[in-house]
């Protein structure tokens, strides 16, 4: 980017959305190989939000982390951009500090034996996911991962890769879906070396793949994990009742996944000694319906 004319037209038809795929993608991928033009970029993104009356929040990115682990603020950010849902830098927010862990569940590790995929064989090309369904296997995955992580678990490199091919799903999250082939390259190492990348995917993940159903897969995961090691406390807490709740009657969800909600609501109110086969099955039933 040596033009500065041509820049500023690149940079005002990039904040417009008025590029298309191709040369969109060739901007980015410049903007991200160059701390000197991404703050090109985000003058620009500042400059119209004062013009718009916002307040301007941008990623700093004046260190220099690592190339090779491509985890630079500036990915974070441009990440947003390529999936449409962030345009401006500063609405990035971060999500375990706002809205509560994406995971719930307290275990230190996979149960044994743990069945990750409950939605059974993998789709073929004229079969896609549809994006509801991506966001919650999703959200699954990244429990998955983090747990595997801690316990330092075989399956980590496998996890770590499917949740990056999920993610090479969606138009433009390659930079989000590099944080996960980073964890499966790096996968045995402590859970405390690779906790950074876990955290920016944590953040990331929800940005590209919808909030909501990338949350409810992450939730409905940590709740089958705390019914295969018999947590109690996860499910006589009052946000696993909200959530029971919600989930039974919601009308976006389908009907197979508010009846299983609603059947483990009862299972979790009913006072007497809880079920664990059932609440097993059911919570294996809802991530298959949702993430199927």
């Amino acid at each position: 980017m040596t033009d500065p004319m041509t820049n500023a037209e690149r940079l005002a038809a990039l904040l417009d959305g008025r590029l298309d795929p191709q040369r969109r993608d060739e901007l980015l991928g410049e903007l991200a190989a160059s701390e000197d033009d991404f703050d090109a970029y985000a003058a620009a993104v500042a400059i119209t939000a004062e013009l718009e009356g916002a307040t301007p929040e941008v990623t700093p990115i004046h260190a220099a982390p690592s190339r090779r682990r491509g985890l630079a603020p500036r990915w974070l950010a441009l990440a947003a951009v390529l999936a449409g849902s962030a345009l401006a830098p500063w609405r990035w927010t971060r999500f375990a500090a706002d809205r509560g862990d994406l995971v719930a569940v307290e275990a230190g590790a996979l149960p044994p034996g743990w069945d990750a995929s409950p939605w059974g064989t993998t789709r073929g090309a004229g079969d896609p996911l549809t994006p509801e369904a991506r966001a919650v296997r999703l959200g699954a995955r990244v429990v998955d991962v983090e747990l595997a992580v801690r316990g330092l678990d075989p399956a980590t490199a496998q996890l770590a890769t499917e949740t990056a091919m999920l993610l090479e799903g969606i138009p433009g999250a390659a930079p989000a879906a590099s944080i996960y082939r980073e964890v499966s390259r790096r996968a045995g190492e402590p859970a405390e070396a690779l906790e950074p990348l876990l955290r920016d995917g944590r953040e990331v993940v929800p940005q590209l793949a919808g909030e909501e159903r990338v949350r409810l897969g992450a939730w409905i995961e940590s709740a089958r994990i705390a019914a295969a090691t018999r947590d109690r406390g996860f499910f006589a807490s009052r946000a696993t009742r909200s959530q029971l709740e919600r989930m039974a009657r919601d009308p976006s969800l389908p009907p197979a996944a508010r009846s299983a909600a609603a059947r483990i609501q009862a299972e979790v109110g009913s006072g007497a000694g809880v079920d664990w086969a059932v609440m097993d099955r059911d919570l294996a039933l809802v991530l298959r319906v949702l993430g199927g």
